[in-house]
């Protein structure tokens, strides 16, 4: 859900968001700057707006609007936010799946600080899920 406000994003304005990402990936600006450059908001500011239209809690709205934007939020979830922060860049430097968003924050620092989190943290809970994924395949039977 953190992303949710891509979704109106490109459905609204689809070649305006396409440019979008491409000036992002072009210029190696996170797409969350252009965004707010281009439409004088971002997808985590659109997502939070979603959130509240659908009520959602409020440590979920925490996670949509503050991101990409972790020194912002002063709260018990600065944690959580974090995490999913760390999740969000790794995903997307190592291109799973597609954003549209391949240039990152460069925020680990920050996140470590926050979660109390390393680089060898991240390396073994990526090893845990390429096995995990590898055990799907099996039980799956999918190649």
């Amino acid at each position: 859900l953190h992303d949710i406000g891509k979704i109106p994003l490109n459905a609204v304005l689809p070649s305006d968001y396409l440019q979008a990402i491409a000036y992002s990936r072009s210029k190696n600006i996170p797409l969350h700057e252009v965004e707010t450059k281009m439409f004088e908001l971002n997808h985590s500011d659109l997502g939070y707006r979603i959130a509240e239209l659908w009520k959602l809690s409020k440590n979920l709205k925490n996670t949509i609007r503050f991101h990409h934007n972790l020194h912002s939020l002063d709260s018990t979830d600065q944690k959580l936010v974090a995490t999913i922060a760390l999740a969000n860049n790794v995903t997307n430097r190592a291109t799973i799946g597609f954003s549209g968003n391949s240039c990152p924050d460069n925020n680990e620092e920050e996140i470590f600080n926050i979660t109390g989190l390393t680089w060898r943290d991240v390396d073994r809970a990526e090893s845990n899920a390429e096995e995990t994924i590898k055990k799907a395949e099996v039980f799956l039977k999918i190649s």
